[in-house]
């Protein structure tokens, strides 16, 4: 592959890193802790949008359960996120590109 082909290549691979952003930032996950009792979602940029918390946990939780499994669900919501992401990365990349340069793009 010559210079200009790379150069190519690459103005190729920033339009789709670019549209993937976008794309991964409208991107909402949900993240579950205490097997669904509380949800957390999350869009692509990591602000949360929403917590949800089964009323079961009213009755029954302690304050500190309840403190944890909102940790365990935006923890879950995280991972799923990255996971979008890296799998975004993968589609741009293909094997001409090291994701670890991706994924500084990305913000991971």
């Amino acid at each position: 592959m010559n210079f200009n082909e790379i150069l190519k290549n690459f103005g190729n691979v920033k339009e789709r890193v670019e549209d993937s952003k976008r794309r991964l930032k409208n991107l909402k996950i949900t993240g579950e802790g205490g097997g669904g009792l509380v949800r957390v979602t999350l869009r692509g940029d990591n602000e949360l949008l929403n917590i949800e918390i089964d009323d079961v946990l009213f009755k029954e939780a302690e304050k500190g359960t309840l403190e944890e499994l909102i940790i365990s669900a935006f923890s879950d919501a995280r991972k799923k996120m990255r996971e979008s992401s890296l799998h975004e990365m993968k589609n741009i990349a293909g094997d001409s590109l090291p994701l670890e340069g991706l994924e500084r793009l990305f913000g991971l």
